[in-house]
């Protein structure tokens, strides 16, 4: 169970570490790259693919949170229910990422 809540712990960061990457780097770079192009249009002709990757990216860093977020709350909680307790945190850890993927997401 010990090896369950480590990996509980380590889904937990992922899951996190995927919502600070799409919060802090991607989502303002769409949002910034649709601002322009919705104000002065399309500057060159790769303007419109980049932020179709953007967009593309944003909704793969989505699935992976809310992925990562899930399977370490289920990992978390069967391995702190047999008595590793410090699975408990990688739990919450996912739960965390889990929700907060829900709050840019959405």
């Amino acid at each position: 169970m010990k090896a369950l809540g480590i990996a509980a712990i380590v889904l937990g960061v992922a899951a996190i570490g995927a919502n600070v990457y799409a919060v802090v780097e991607t989502k303002p770079n769409y949002e910034s790259l649709s601002e322009t192009i919705e104000k002065q249009g399309a500057q060159t002709k790769f303007d419109l693919p980049l932020l179709e990757e953007y967009r593309d990216t944003l909704k793969m860093l989505a699935y992976a949170a809310f992925g990562l977020g899930a399977l370490g709350v289920i990992l978390g909680g069967i391995a702190g229910a047999k008595g590793f307790k410090p699975a408990f945190a990688g739990a919450l850890l996912s739960l965390g990422g889990l929700i907060w993927q829900f709050l840019w997401a959405v």
